[in-house]
């Protein structure tokens, strides 16, 4: 949670926002990859900052809600969802009208985290809200948990040499946030080589 915070702090700090959080006692360990985690944990702190309000808050809340399971709920004061729009959140590339809000974004964040969680057998899920703002949940078993992953997130399923030439993929992105957590989804894929552009002018 402090890695995540530091990459999102000056961009809170730009757009006027407050950040507070509590993490329960009963929740300070969790079972994942601590790269993933960051990397959701990263992105859901940068949309939180991205779809605020100028001026409006952050609140990150750590508990225990059941014995097992540690979850981390990411909440802000911004525009909200509608339960169509929370129906509609982990479609890819679908960014649910905000592409003509200016903001920038490509609508796979939020799809490529859920499917980080759910390799790690936990999910991310969008919370239904009284009033304005969005709050999004991680839940991750505990530390001492014996959770059983799903078999589709199996490691060896996901880690197999595939057959065949290795594949050069060209990732155009301006934003070093998405890119990390393109890295962190592709690291296991070994067959597929990534390279980062920046600028357009650089990816053409």
């Amino acid at each position: 949670l402090a890695r995540a915070l530091a990459l999102v702090q000056g961009q809170a700090t730009e757009h006027g926002l407050a950040i507070s959080q509590r993490v329960d006692p009963g929740a300070v360990g969790l079972v994942g990859d601590p790269t993933r985690v960051t990397q959701i944990l990263t992105n859901l702190l940068s949309n939180a900052v991205k779809y605020n309000r100028p001026g409006g808050s952050i609140h990150i809340e750590g508990h225990s809600p059941e014995p097992g399971w540690v979850e981390i709920a990411v909440s802000d004061t911004g525009l909200g969802l509608t339960a169509e729009q929370r129906a509609a959140l982990f479609q890819p590339f679908n960014r649910l009208g905000r592409e003509r809000s200016g903001l920038p974004g490509t609508g796979i964040g939020l799809v490529i985290s859920q499917r980080l969680a759910e390799m790690m057998g936990g999910s991310l899920r969008a919370q239904a809200q009284d009033g304005p703002g969005a709050c999004f949940v991680l839940r991750l078993p505990a530390v001492g948990a014996a959770v059983a992953r799903p078999a589709a997130a199996a490691p060896d399923e996901l880690t197999r040499p595939r057959p065949g030439p290795r594949r050069h993929l060209l990732y155009v992105e301006d934003n070093p946030l998405n890119a990390e957590v393109m890295r962190g989804i592709l690291a296991q894929r070994p067959g597929i080589e990534l390279e980062v552009a920046g600028p357009v002018a650089s990816g053409l």
